[in-house]
């Protein structure tokens, strides 16, 4: 069976919720929409998941059609925040992991919204046209990362996951008496049907709609997996099971970090429903 794409998502502001779409476009960076938004504390430090579980359930939804516009925040008891891309020239510096990016900030009346929703001091970001943030060779996969630049992730332009993958998952969680997860704990831009699981670790160059996608190294999960999507509360799972089976070193691993090549990166596209032809295997 030729796996196919059965879900995408893009995470405008990183860490909040996932919006389901049903196609991927790109720039240079990466999905179009996806994390050109960013929260940071006092210290301009990137704000996720694993300091602030309250994220996982903060609403977000795009304004404008094209991805690139205004964002809709929204959190129970807080309302709804409509932000517009900054136009001012004025920049800061913030933190994302190891790099230091240049961003426009939002405003005073941002900052005191997500501050009230998500009861931690804060500032809400994006990201600069002019930021400089170097895309790693290890999430290139075959291609270059050279002169390449990427966006808020975690580092890769793209999380690409197997159904098996989460299936095997839930079964070894169902042997411990645990709940079923869902692949939104694993925050995937792109979920693929596959026959065996963790056959995605061993692709190389896969080929999706218009889009060539190399794939990188596989993603070390953290804390943000172990999050409840609809309390916020931080559990011992996913991540007790998968050490028993997926730990590498003191990591344990799921899911892919990926690139997309930029040959046609202005009219690529792939959509729900797409093959995903597997070019080379490692």
């Amino acid at each position: 069976m030729i796996p196919r794409v059965t879900a995408l998502y893009v995470y405008p502001l990183k860490g909040a919720k996932g919006i389901a779409v049903d196609e991927l476009t790109f720039d240079a960076r990466g999905a179009l929409g996806d994390r050109r938004w960013m929260l940071v504390d006092p210290a301009s430090v990137a704000i996720t998941q694993r300091d602030v579980p309250r994220l996982t359930l903060l609403g977000q939804s795009f304004v404008t059609s094209d991805r690139n516009g205004a964002l809709r925040l929204a959190m129970d008891r807080s309302g709804a925040l409509e932000v517009a891309v900054p136009t001012h020239d004025e920049v800061r510096d913030v933190r994302v992991w190891d790099d230091t990016v240049a961003a426009h900030d939002v405003g005073d009346e941002a900052a005191r919204w997500c501050r009230d929703a998500l009861r931690v001091e804060c500032r809400l970001v994006r990201l600069a046209p002019q930021a400089r943030r170097p895309l790693q060779q290890r999430f290139a996969g075959s291609l270059s990362a050279h002169g390449r630049e990427t966006t808020l992730s975690d580092g890769a332009p793209l999380l690409l996951l197997g159904a098996q993958s989460v299936a095997l998952l839930n079964e070894k969680l169902a042997a411990r008496g645990v709940e079923p997860m869902s692949m939104m704990r694993f925050r995937p831009n792109i979920f693929v049907s596959t026959v065996v699981a963790h056959d995605e670790d061993h692709w190389c160059d896969v080929r999706i709609g218009t889009v060539t996608i190399a794939i990188g190294t596989p993603c070390k999960r953290c804390v943000v997996t172990t999050v409840d999507l609809r309390s916020a509360e931080k559990g011992i799972e996913p991540l007790r099971t998968l050490a028993t089976y997926r730990q590498d070193g003191n990591a344990v691993m799921f899911g892919m970090n990926a690139s997309h090549a930029l040959s046609n990166v202005t009219s690529a596209v792939l959509r729900i429903g797409d093959e995903v032809i597997v070019k080379t295997r490692q």
